[in-house]
């Protein structure tokens, strides 16, 4: 199933496995990693394959080192994982807490769609993925990259550059190609532009399935609404706290520590407070999605929230966390391009049922 090489992935998994229940599979090493002291390794089929990542890299320091001597991990129904690391003297000297990803564990929110056949228009940059114009960079889940490039046009009106390959801030392909993202990908008009930098979710085509555009939204896995703001008219573009983020925005916060967004919905059928199941309709996404009326789309995040989050039904996970750093924008697609996932906000792995 998976070689360590015995660099960064760890070396010598003497412990066993324990089996999440998405099918992840959690282990510890004695050494390898990047400091040498062993590491917490998690194991997720993508695609027939499987992908090894690292959810933390001991030091030999504060945290202790060589885990993968002294037994099994345990997890809680979190997803939390905890062991026994040496801190010098060959026994177990210190206790740790780490914080995994999570078990794939959502349905796909679109309804007739999947994650491997829906139409992707905006992919998450794993350049960055937490501010709109980043870095100039936009890198998809498969690798495939969009760099900046002066072509001579008028200044970007979103980005404030000077001369760029598209406007609405994409990308273009050094070898000048299309962008295929596992032959989702559709671009906003084009293929030939990778969009956006600093995008912190997918952005998902929704005309491709009715005459008008008009599709049910499904709850991506079950939890509390946190928030529901759908305004009747989608030149309406008022904001009611808690859902500021957009209008035709709702938000679950799931029992697992993770939130989804929806936003640019036309119509919501739940309110704030209330419990829904996995799959169960909660608005619908269309022509008339509020603020893009021309061009109808679900826009789609998952975030990992901040620590407390999984048993606090009060606790929020939104923008403006985002940009204090105590909730994380994952990509539910996970990382399957060649070498280092370039995004460490977050060990992003296939979410995905």
């Amino acid at each position: 199933m998976y070689t360590f090489t015995g660099a960064s992935d760890g070396a010598y998994p003497y412990t066993g496995v324990i089996l999440g229940n998405g099918g992840s599979l959690y282990g510890s090493t004695f050494e390898g990693g990047t400091y040498g002291a062993g590491v917490i390794y998690q194991m997720t089929p993508v695609a027939g394959v499987w992908s090894d990542r690292v959810l933390y890299g001991f030091t030999d320091d504060g945290d202790g080192g060589f885990p993968g001597q002294f037994g099994n991990l345990l997890a809680d129904k979190s997803g939390t994982l905890y062991g026994g690391a040496d801190s010098g003297s060959g026994g177990v000297e210190v206790v740790f807490e780490v914080r995994g990803p999570g078990d794939p564990f959502l349905g796909f929110p679109l309804q007739h769609r999947t994650a491997s056949s829906a139409k992707i228009i905006s992919v998450f940059d794993h350049s960055s993925a937490y501010q709109y114009c980043g870095d100039n960079i936009v890198v998809a889940y498969d690798g495939e990259q969009g760099d900046y490039k002066d072509d001579g046009n008028p200044t970007d009106p979103y980005c404030g550059l000077t001369g760029k390959t598209n406007l609405l801030y994409g990308w273009s392909q050094v070898n000048g190609n299309a962008f295929s993202v596992n032959g989702q990908y559709t671009g906003d008009g084009s293929a030939y532009f990778l969009e956006y930098d600093g995008h912190p979710g997918l952005d998902l085509e929704t005309v491709d399935q009715s005459i008008n555009g008009e599709l049910p939204v499904m709850a991506a896995a079950g939890g509390v609404v946190t928030c529901s703001h759908v305004p009747a008219n989608c030149q309406d573009t008022t904001t009611v706290d808690p859902c500021v983020e957009g209008p035709g925005e709702i938000k679950i916060k799931h029992p697992n520590g993770f939130f989804s967004v929806y936003l640019h919905l036309s119509s919501s059928l739940v309110t704030a407070g209330e419990q829904v199941s996995p799959l169960q309709q909660i608005g619908v996404a269309g022509a008339k999605g509020t603020p893009h009326c021309a061009s109808p789309h679900l826009h789609f995040e998952i975030r990992k929230g901040p620590p407390g989050c999984a048993s606090n039904q009060n606790c929020v996970c939104g923008r403006a966390q985002i940009k204090k750093n105590s909730c994380i924008p994952v990509d539910p697609y996970g990382w399957w391009g060649a070498g280092n996932d370039p995004y460490t906000r977050a060990t992003n792995i296939n979410l995905w049922k």
